[in-house]
């Protein structure tokens, strides 16, 4: 029987059968799965959390990131970008008893800020491998997940594109996780377009993003019922 854990809009989890492997885009894979059998998700708390432009403040001519630049409009500096980082992850560590196994994350620049949120205390602990794709979005945001090695190993990774025409969003992104019971976890981590353009321009590109998870939901179920 297959599990499904459906967090709206954020984080979708599905367990089931195997899907062909991918490569990611120019991220560090991070640590490698233990030697040891993988620790039990049972009892363990899964976050999706919406970072709020998680950026550097390095000009990316390839991101609408001018705001955040220690000239820009919020005067983004150093030591700004480090105190967000340190905010993160205690919010994320006060999720739970422990650190989080599985954390989506939204609203994010690049994987270089990835790198530097799983090297901040008290997250720097928890052997966190980076899953990310640079999406096309407009903005320079993408999605992401971070996998503590302990409780699961990536098996797949693939970006999701969704069709919006002459518009861009950012990718939905795919990860299968295998588990420490031998069953395969399937992971949508979503950041689907905003409504702020109103019901009549927004429905229309939000469904496009619900018919990719939806198309890839089926592929899956088709191999394992």
């Amino acid at each position: 029987m297959a599990l499904r854990l459906f967090l709206p809009l954020a984080l979708t989890a599905l367990a089931c059968g195997p899907v062909p492997a991918h490569e990611d885009v120019g991220v560090p894979p991070g640590p490698a799965a233990p030697d040891r059998p993988l620790k039990p998700l049972a009892g363990q708390v899964i976050v999706s959390y919406n970072v709020e432009n998680l950026f550097d403040t390095l000009d990316d001519p390839r991101t609408n990131d001018d705001d955040f630049l220690p000239n820009g409009k919020l005067h983004w500096t150093g030591e700004r970008y480090r105190h967000k980082l340190r905010q993160l992850a205690r919010a994320i560590a006060w999720t739970g008893t422990e650190l989080p196994p599985i954390v989506g994350l939204t609203e994010v620049e690049n994987g270089a800020v990835l790198a530097d949120l799983v090297r901040t205390k008290p997250l720097d602990q928890g052997g966190y491998q980076v899953v990310h794709f640079d999406s096309p979005d407009e903005r320079g945001i993408d999605v992401a997940l971070l996998v503590r090695a302990a409780y699961a190993s990536v098996l797949a990774k693939e970006p999701l594109a969704v069709p919006l025409g002459s518009d861009r969003t950012r990718d939905v992104l795919y990860v299968e996780l295998g588990l420490a019971s031998g069953a395969r976890l399937h992971v949508f981590q979503d950041h689907w377009p905003s409504r702020r353009e109103g019901a009549a321009e927004s429905e229309p590109k939000r469904l496009a993003a619900a018919r990719v998870v939806r198309d890839k939901v089926d592929a899956i179920l088709a191999k394992d019922p």
